[in-house]
């Protein structure tokens, strides 16, 4: 909190977050997009109820307040343990050399609690990388930037759009 009173909002141009979520092949139009104008004695369209599809791919975000840093898609049935998210890990710090070079060493690191950010061996990688971590606070509602800044506009413009595999929603 010192340091954002020091420097002011420059402050917030030091922090890296992380985050993921599900994208789907198929997420229906919410009732807000798919409204239109009707006379009044026009008659009501019929809507059916539709749910999200099965397929799904899961997407994790390297980003800071300038935009995306780096996106890392999971493959089919994998899950994040330590391993992979150390590799994803090593991939942002090559991609901070070319895309944010002033940030190399000199920036502040913020995720989630999930285990395979919390352990041991992950922890040790960001001390080696030479990366501040900022921890998130324990209890705290997981409500991070990303659910409001990045992944509701992500989410609102992929709405009604269909993607037939995998590659298709990369």
């Amino acid at each position: 909190m010192n340091e954002y009173r020091a420097e002011g909002d420059s402050f917030l141009d030091h922090i890296i977050t992380s985050d993921k979520t599900w994208c789907h092949h198929y997420k229906p139009e919410s009732k807000w997009q798919s409204m239109e104008w009707r006379h009044v004695n026009s008659p009501s369209k019929k809507k059916f109820k539709m749910l999200p599809s099965v397929g799904k791919v899961m997407c994790t975000f390297f980003w800071d307040r300038k935009g995306v840093i780096l996106l890392v898609f999971l493959e089919p049935r994998q899950t994040i343990n330590s391993d992979l998210y150390i590799a994803m890990l090593t991939k942002l710090n090559a991609r901070i050399s070319g895309v944010r070079p002033e940030k190399k060493t000199t920036f502040l690191f913020q995720h989630d609690n999930a285990r395979s950010h919390t352990s041991l061996k992950t922890v040790e990688h960001i001390v080696s990388l030479g990366w501040t971590f900022v921890p998130h606070p324990p209890y705290s509602p997981d409500l991070a930037l990303s659910d409001f800044h990045l992944f509701g506009p992500m989410k609102d413009w992929l709405r009604g759009q269909h993607f037939p595999s995998y590659n298709a929603v990369i």
